[in-house]
């Protein structure tokens, strides 16, 4: 299995906080941009985007081939979504974790009560896998798909990535992200999408 011209995206979410309160607030009516259509800013830089994904901040990014364009590219958005939040209100902050308990007052819209709109399969049975219910508590989970684009892609050699995946990222994620809230909902070993415009997406 020869790999050529490996690419690596993301589409990171975060929370939206208020520094005051510590209390997480809905993403809803701060951050501009949906699902399908990122907001982009005039002063982004091509292939930068923002959008809201349930009560979350979500960002994307251009897809590169080295990691410090990778982590810079993260780093970017995460101090933009900051500035942008703060420019609204001064209270408010980003908070990057994997779940978070969000106050019902912040869970009315329709939006905030959507999960697995977007299905995605699991590498080891090749099924997809089921969606995942609303938890009742409140919980909200933020996490990234990461994006992998190679030289004329196949689901064989798809699949061997995302195996790959799970043995590189996915358990030394576990090791160093202790919350058992998220891994409940989604961000399963061989989780993962087959994209149409030629891109692996990661589920983590």
């Amino acid at each position: 299995m020869l790999v050529r011209n490996i690419t690596i995206g993301a589409d990171p979410e975060l929370f939206i906080v208020n520094s005051k309160t510590g209390k997480v607030v809905s993403s809803i009516g701060l951050i501009p941009g949906v699902k399908g259509e990122p907001y982009v800013g005039e002063d982004m830089p091509n292939g930068f985007g923002l959008e809201t994904d349930n009560i979350l901040a979500e960002f994307n990014i251009p897809p590169v081939k080295d990691c410090a364009n990778f982590i810079n590219n993260i780093l970017y958005m995460q101090d933009y979504i900051r500035k942008f939040v703060k420019n609204i209100n001064p209270d408010l902050d980003i908070k990057c974790s994997a779940s978070e308990i969000v106050p019902k007052d912040q869970l009315q819209s329709d939006e905030a009560n959507e999960f697995g709109c977007s299905p995605d399969y699991n590498a080891y049975t090749e099924d997809e896998n089921p969606k995942p219910d609303v938890p009742k508590d409140g919980t909200r989970s933020a996490g990234a798909h990461i994006h992998w684009g190679y030289d004329n892609p196949n689901v064989d050699t798809s699949l061997h990535i995302i195996k790959l995946c799970d043995a590189f990222i996915g358990v030394p994620s576990i090791i160093l992200d202790t919350d058992n809230r998220r891994r409940k909902i989604y961000g399963k070993a061989g989780s993962f999408r087959l994209c149409d415009y030629g891109e692996l997406i990661k589920n983590s």
